[in-house]
């Protein structure tokens, strides 16, 4: 065994220094392909579904995005700028009329050739199809005060019945300016007064 001590001593090195440069050729076959997604290109598919792996959202640079803050300065301005049109008795170019102040509903608007009710009446048009109407309810307008404005419309013919349909959704009533296109049903104008204007 002494005389092939140098021959063992020799193979056991070969094997641990072998096992070695091993272990560096794999390490740096795993660093060179991680290093070939940044050096290569990669389609659009593989890159988002890399930053949905990471916790992010790619967005395209042609794309205009908005921080919260803007979004929230953008939204409040706009308000602002409906109240002071309400205020100042138009809104898109209608001139908003009642007798309650807030409450009013706007005459309507022909889009045929059809005349208009006089001003003040709630008659009906002829080809009610061809009308739209405007009513704008206030912030904390009861249902009653709503079904009193509709009615002066001409929209509902029953105050009463249509309050106690709609009751469900007295609290459900949105600040804001209602459109109705001809002669609408309950469901139709619950729909709208209830639906967010903003």
């Amino acid at each position: 065994m002494l005389k092939r001590r140098g021959l063992l001593i020799g193979f056991g090195l070969g094997l641990m220094i072998g096992a070695a440069v091993l272990q560096l050729i794999l390490a740096a076959e795993k660093g060179s392909s991680s290093l070939s997604l940044t050096g290569t290109s990669i389609t659009e598919k593989e890159l988002q579904e890399e930053a949905e792996a990471q916790g992010y959202t790619l967005v395209k640079s042609s794309l205009k995005t908005y921080t919260q803050e803007e979004l929230d300065a953008a939204v409040l301005k706009a308000r602002e700028e409906a109240q002071a049109s309400l205020e100042s008795g138009t809104l898109d170019g209608e001139e908003q009329t009642g007798s309650k102040a807030g409450e009013g509903a706007s005459k309507p608007a022909s889009t045929g050739a059809a005349s208009g009710p006089s001003a003040g009446a709630s008659q009906a048009p002829s080809n009610e199809e061809e009308h739209t109407y405007s009513f704008y309810i206030r912030a904390n307008a009861t249902l009653i005060e709503v079904a009193t404005g509709l009615q002066e419309l001409g929209l509902i013919a029953d105050k009463d019945q249509f309050v106690k349909q709609a009751k469900a959704y007295s609290k459900s009533l949105r600040v804001g300016t209602s459109t109705f296109v001809g002669k609408p049903t309950f469901e139709e104008i619950i729909a709208e007064i209830t639906r967010a204007k903003y």
